[in-house]
């Protein structure tokens, strides 16, 4: 079982998708930008071509994507971009899994054959498909980027992997 990034709930208690994305638009620290609500038709499509996990779906209902830092290098992906690469470029990635975020240097993956699991989401380097590491969700991963308060990368003391996604 992987602890969930290390934290423990004496120390700081988790936070849900709503509580983290208010705690991001409300403390200027975080330079929350690029956020906006997503199309219906475009999470629709989304949605039915993707079995998303639901923590992720709560995410995109509340903003359809953000960057960090206004400089970019902490970004989740809006579902147009989302699409995009995983219809045209797929990056070398094999077909299971979904590239939704990029935080220095390394992209965030959900593996859409874990996404009913507490361990769906990997996080590894942008320029290979191998040395992914689990983090956990789209909850952990956030709550995890909060309590270190943007130092990266704080999943590798805790995650399991490495992991590799290459196309087989």
């Amino acid at each position: 079982m992987v602890e969930k990034l290390c934290m423990t709930k004496e120390k700081n208690p988790m936070k849900n998708i709503h509580e983290i994305m208010s705690l991001l638009e409300n403390d200027s620290f975080w330079e929350l930008c690029n956020t906006h609500s997503a199309d219906p038709e475009l999470l629709r499509k989304f949605t039915d071509k993707y079995d998303l996990p639901e923590d992720y779906l709560d995410l995109l209902n509340i903003t359809d994507g953000f960057k960090l830092f206004h400089a970019g290098d902490y970004t989740m992906n809006d579902m147009a971009w989302t699409l995009e690469v995983a219809e045209k470029y797929h990056d070398g990635w094999c077909e299971n899994v979904l590239e939704i975020g990029y935080f220095m240097d390394n992209v965030l993956l959900i593996d859409l054959n874990k996404t009913h699991t507490d361990q769906y989401l990997f996080v590894g380097p942008s320029c290979v498909t191998d040395g992914f590491v689990c983090v956990g969700t789209v909850t952990d991963f956030l709550n995890g980027l909060i309590e270190n308060h943007g130092d990266v990368p704080h999943w590798m003391a805790c995650g399991t992997g490495p992991y590799d996604f290459g196309e087989k």
